[in-house]
């Protein structure tokens, strides 16, 4: 075969040519749930690797999944580990979400260590299966891994939001998220959506994450990167099962607060 190339990431040039994606977390390690997903118009999965199960065996499955139902395989994690991000990006993981971004200095590290030379200073797995085991123009497959790899900076605390400004001006970053329920307790508020400290810091967020020209991902009406929430769905199961007992996204707070914005399944 002469004609291999590196394998596109259908969801980011989605982005690029302004349209809206739609996506999950995955907590349950499944292929033929991915490929379920894939067939029902999902343009992404996240793998939940900050607070999942951790088995390479069952993402390397995962990967193989997404890429024959046209899903494109990113995973969330809560800590940059160049060795461990350089192993998926090698198995075919085709984006990395990074927990807890609270700084430019932690932006550009997450950046340097998913990007290759000239961007990043991830290893280069030449025989890797992202890299077809080496039948690809080794030129070309560099070019091609910095263009497709998707890099997404997770904004749930207070120090990330008071550096926000700072944050979205790191190149090479794709996508802004917000994490609301570790946003709030970061504020000592856990759980109190509605709080005017809580309100304040999701508005400044997203006004200074639109303003930049990055994609966004949370529940705001104009985000690009969106979320598809597990329990709403059993919500709505449960909402034509009369009798059964209802799930609910309410926390209980002093203030009255309700369930994080659906932006993030977990509400993280």
């Amino acid at each position: 075969m002469t004609d291999l190339k590196y394998r596109p990431n259908l969801t980011k040039r989605k982005l690029r040519a302004g349209e809206t994606v739609f996506g999950t977390l995955l907590t349950i390690m499944n292929a033929e749930l991915v490929e379920m997903l894939g067939i029902a118009g999902l343009d992404f999965i996240i793998m939940e690797g900050e607070h999942g199960p951790w088995d390479e065996s069952l993402i390397l499955n995962i990967v193989r999944a997404s890429e024959l139902v046209g899903v494109t395989p990113t995973i969330r994690l809560s800590n940059l580990e160049p060795d461990r991000i350089c192993r998926l990006l090698d198995m075919g993981v085709q984006g990395i979400h990074c927990s807890h971004v609270a700084s430019k200095d932690e932006a550009a590290e997450l950046v340097r260590v998913v990007k290759l030379y000239p961007q990043g200073e991830r290893g280069f797995g030449r025989f890797s299966r992202a890299n077809f085991f080496g039948m690809l123009d080794e030129r070309e497959a560099v070019e091609a891994a910095n263009a497709e790899s998707l890099v997404v900076a997770q904004i749930e605390d207070r120090q990330g939001i008071e550096h926000i400004e700072e944050i979205v001006q790191v190149p090479g970053l794709d996508v802004l998220s917000v994490g609301p329920s570790d946003l709030s307790q970061s504020y000592g508020l856990p759980g109190q959506y509605d709080h005017p400290v809580i309100k304040e810091a999701l508005d400044r967020f997203h006004r200074v994450a639109f303003g930049s020209g990055l994609c966004v991902n949370s529940s705001h009406a104009d985000a690009r990167y969106r979320l598809t929430s597990w329990a709403g769905k059993i919500q709505e199961l449960q909402s034509k099962m009369p009798g059964r007992t209802q799930m609910t996204s309410s926390t209980s707070s002093s203030s009255g607060g309700t369930g994080p914005p659906a932006c993030l399944p977990d509400g993280s």
